[in-house]
């Protein structure tokens, strides 16, 4: 990323992450905490995609409410970051449900004893997202932060879809989580 972007665009993705991190950190992180001490329990009784369902709908008001309060922010000049309102907008959006999904889901795995999962997942997200990022700019012939942005979350989005299928695929066992290992 420091090597294809200029600082200028540097500074812009750390800006528009920053963005994204303060939605997450007051909307998202809390429900993200109560969903990992409910994880065993949830899993065990068969609830876990019911209510992954449930958190899902609820991001997607998140990132809505996100989404249009940026956009505003931009139009209006208070957020001036370089990136139209349309473009920082969405990318918070899709920021804070593809890269919450993938980051439930795939740690989730790991949670449940799946550590091979778990581990191809995050690193190819991370591989896919990188390779993104560098095509989008290199194709696009435009090296700038949107691009980089939107690389990664293509890659969320597409491993957030992988991990649900991996994760929901075969109904994590009781067996296999901790909890149950211990009892």
């Amino acid at each position: 990323m420091t090597s294809l972007l200029p600082p200028v665009e540097m500074g812009i993705a750390a800006l528009v992450t920053s963005c994204t991190a303060f939605f997450a950190l007051f909307f998202v992180n809390p429900i993200g905490m109560f969903i990992n001490r409910r994880l065993h329990a949830w899993v065990a009784s068969g609830a876990m995609r019911r209510y992954f369902h449930l958190y899902c709908g609820y991001l997607l008001v998140v990132a809505f409410v996100a989404g249009m309060l940026v956009w505003l922010g931009a139009a209006s000049g208070i957020l001036r970051l370089g990136v139209s309102p349309d473009g920082l907008a969405l990318l918070v959006a899709a920021s804070l449900l593809f890269n919450t999904i993938n980051q439930t889901l795939v740690p989730s795995l790991n949670m449940v004893g799946r550590v091979a999962a778990f581990m191809a997942l995050t690193l190819l997200t991370l591989l896919a997202g990188l390779l993104c990022s560098f095509a989008l700019g290199h194709f696009l012939n435009k090296h700038s932060a949107e691009t980089w942005l939107a690389g990664a979350l293509c890659a969320q989005a597409l491993f957030a879809a992988i991990a649900y299928v991996v994760f929901f695929r075969n109904q994590v066992s009781v067996s296999n989580s901790p909890a149950a290992l211990r009892s």
